[in-house]
């Protein structure tokens, strides 16, 4: 069986491995999802006990349904397909859960029904009548009532079965819909909830979506013209966004509104509402360059502004905050951008909690404080910490071991990871130190009095590391360059007591890239040569690139580079290059882009590889193709017809075209808008830049579009309309259009098209 093939069978070596990792409050089980083996899609409910080192299954799909309608893409509701889409999840089975804040109870949707879990012994998971097709199921923190939405309601079951609609206006023909995250939130901002829990589990916030005002568009089918278009409310560049209002629902029928100024500030990016205390919110302004931080009385609605987050190019929340810390002061993320410092950091009612030095990613836990003795170690003992004044300056780095540090790993819940806890717990973090090829996971101390700023590094072995912690749980994902998958450690107080077992298979055969930045800006890249390469044989070159703010691509995980190898093994270096404006490295090299992702990104792309040609002779930049998706799409077409001396070739897989056509947030938090820039809309566009006739047939440079026709994010028009540009100016492309494929191009669909990529490679890279 040749790569794609197999990568299209094992959704990329990833069935069969634990995924959704949680830790419950008490740390007496850790629940994960995974499915029965590395050709098996469908996830099933599992819980590990740290106490025994034993796993128990809790919930199988198949005993549950048995009817055979698990496949990816199964019988879903359409708002369950939606929220997967935002989330780009495409397992089958069970797709998600939540628990209770003691992780006694967990529930989940299957198929448009909904079961209930006991996790703490081996009763049988029973189904729960509902009122219709279940999306976001969530157990009130008590564990004794169940929430959810249907048909674009909230209902709430209670302990006897009784269903009641909570909220919801079923005449607006969903024009407006509860307790569901709208698109922009959950494509852009990643807030994938509509509603919260209060802590006592007797009121419920929740945010009301009108999308009345909001452009309608239409998504055909064309292999099957009977169907009817699916309609979609999308709100491109310039237009009306849904209109988005939180409301504190009472059980007994009570309601309260929350207040804000809505109109100044329409984007609601985060909420968290934690015991002891009330709801926080963070909004943003249309431009994303102010921001405001707004605790909520649940009493009245009415909201007091606790930080302020500006930034003239845009503001960058850091997942995870904010959140009240344990004794009431507010964790916030930010930038630090003054006295000659460039980092993003962690405050707690202003003061700096984690150093210059992390490049902070995100808030992913609670530990218990550390004695006072193993903070104070000296230099050399097995910890890595740092010490500075409350200032910021830090005052020293002391190294440790590789793995992960034994000391001290208690943890707090993980359910109150972003609220108020007793005691002054310590953060678990997953931040970056001056490599962004790699995270790792560190303990900041919070307490009021705490001498300067205190981090210890828990994880030391290079790759990417991310966490999950409950009681006095820890439990570590870790990928590496030297391992396939990821791998989840249990560490109970100071003991590593086992691992989340794997079913996965593993890829072929172990990618070895050369990881190295160059130029004066220090571009973080990677280059992999055939397996079987000989030094001195020049080599065409691919560049594989995404290129576009808020993901990277040159990370130390095997499994980002395993597609790669095989295109290598066709016979090219693949090289790989984040250019300014991708995340890891620091606040002013990934917003220096700021409506000029045109000029700059590419620029970077074309003077690193000139960089990495000097290092590695064996690249023949005569012979140069590039390849992308999405963003990525939308620069390997940029590259091919603004660079035709640097680029032979192209692949762009779902681009965007045209700016205008993408959504408001994405694209005015980068370009602004359109009535107001538009100059910088058109300095943009593939389109007018393909409309221009090459000047010389040498310089139109052939290219391959793909594009899925039931894509709901960059819709197909983007291709049609870039087809027909390229076709009026002359310039050679071919357009191949993917029936019933999604953004994702999930369901094997993306693993079995880069054969096809492969033969278009070989057929325009001169030999």
């Amino acid at each position: 069986m040749d790569y794609p093939e197999l990568a299209a069978r094992t959704r990329r070596f990833t069935y069969g491995a634990p995924r959704a990792v949680t830790v419950c409050a008490d740390g007496t089980r850790v629940v994960f999802l995974r499915s029965s083996g590395p050709e098996d899609p469908v996830d099933r409910l599992w819980v590990y006990e740290p106490a025994t080192g034993t796993e128990r299954l809790v919930a199988d799909p198949l005993a549950l349904l048995g009817d055979g309608s698990l496949d990816e893409g199964g019988p879903l509701p359409d708002q369950e397909r939606a929220l997967r889409e935002r989330q780009r999840l495409s397992a089958a089975g069970i797709g998600s859960y939540a628990t209770d804040r003691a992780g006694r109870v967990a529930v989940f949707p299957l198929a448009g029904r909904l079961f209930r879990a006991s996790l703490t012994d081996d009763a049988a998971v029973a189904e729960v009548p509902t009122m219709g097709p279940v999306v976001d199921p969530r157990p009130d923190p008590t564990g004794q009532r169940i929430a959810y939405v249907t048909e674009g309601t909230l209902r709430i079951i209670g302990p006897d079965g009784s269903d009641v609609m909570l909220a919801g206006e079923p005449d607006s023909g969903r024009a407006v819909t509860w307790a569901l995250a709208e698109f922009i939130a959950a494509e852009e901002f990643h807030r994938y909830q509509g509603y919260w829990w209060a802590p006592d589990g007797q009121s419920i916030l929740a945010a009301r979506v009108d999308q009345s005002r909001v452009s309608q568009w239409h998504l055909a089918d064309p292999s099957d013209p009977a169907l009817p278009p699916v309609k979609v409310a999308y709100p491109y560049a310039g237009s009306t966004n849904a209109e988005v209002s939180l409301h504190l629902l009472d059980l007994d029928g009570g309601w309260v509104d929350v207040h804000w100024d809505r109109e100044t500030y329409p984007y609601l990016v985060a909420v968290h509402w934690s015991e002891g205390s009330g709801p926080l919110i963070t909004v943003l302004r249309r431009l994303q360059q102010h921001g405001l931080v707004l605790a909520v009385d649940p009493r009245t609605g009415e909201t007091q502004v606790h930080a302020e987050l500006a930034d003239p190019r845009w503001v960058e929340p850091i997942p995870g905050t904010p959140c009240h810390l344990g004794d009431g002061r507010v964790l916030v993320g930010g930038e630090l951008a003054h006295d000659g410092y460039d980092a993003r950091c962690l405050f707690a009612d202003g003061t700096l909690l984690t150093p210059p030095s992390l490049y902070v990613r995100r808030v992913c836990g609670r530990l218990m404080p550390e004695p006072a003795s193993r903070r104070a170690e000296p230099a050399g003992s097995s910890t890595a910490s740092r010490r500075a004044d409350p200032a910021g300056t830090v005052a020293g780095l002391r190294a440790g071991p590789a793995g992960i540090t034994a000391a001290s790993l208690r943890a707090e819940p993980a359910s109150t990871a972003g609220g108020a806890t007793s005691g002054s717990a310590d953060l678990l973090v997953e931040a970056s130190e001056g490599e962004p090829s790699e995270q790792h996971l560190f303990r900041v101390r919070t307490a009021v009095g705490a001498t300067g700023i205190e981090v210890r590094r828990l994880t030391t072995t290079p790759g990417w590391h991310v966490g999950a912690a409950g009681g006095d749980v820890l439990v570590v994902g870790s990928a590496s360059l030297d391992q396939s998958g990821t791998e989840w450690t249990v560490y109970r107080g100071e003991e590593r007591v086992g691992t989340l077992r794997s079913f996965a298979a593993a890829a072929p055969y172990h990618p070895r890239p050369v990881l190295e930045r160059v130029t004066d800006r220090r571009l973080p890249t990677g280059v992999l040569y055939p397996r079987q390469h000989v030094a001195g044989r020049r080599l065409p070159v691919l560049v594989d690139i995404y290129g576009g703010p808020g993901h990277q691509e040159v990370v130390s995980a095997r499994s980002r580079w395993t597609l790669r190898q095989w295109l290598a093994d066709a016979g090219f270096a693949v090289v790989v290059v984040d250019n300014r404006g991708t995340p890891g490295v620091a606040p002013s090299f990934e917003k220096v882009v700021h409506r000029r992702l045109a000029d700059l990104i590419l620029a970077d792309q074309v003077e690193a590889l000139a960089a990495l040609a000097t290092k590695h002779p064996d690249l023949d930049l005569g012979r140069v193709a590039i390849r992308g998706s999405s963003f990525g799409g939308w620069l390997a077409a940029l590259a091919v017809l603004r660079r035709p001396d640097v680029y032979r070739c192209g692949i762009a897989k779902s681009p965007v075209t045209d700016w205008a056509l993408y959504d408001t947030a994405y694209t005015e938090r980068y370009l602004g808008l359109p009535d107001d820039s538009g100059e910088v809309y058109a300095h943009h566009s593939l389109i007018n830049l393909a409309s221009i006739p090459p000047a010389s047939p040498d310089e139109a440079r052939p290219l391959l579009i793909v594009h899925g026709m039931a894509d709901d994010n960059v819709v197909a028009a983007h291709t049609l309309r870039l087809s027909a540009a390229l076709l009026s100016s002359g310039r050679p492309h071919a357009v191949l259009p993917l029936t019933g494929a999604t953004h994702m191009l999930a369901g094997g669909v993306g693993d079995r098209l880069v054969r096809l990529e492969l033969d278009f490679l070989r057929r325009n890279l001169p030999s």
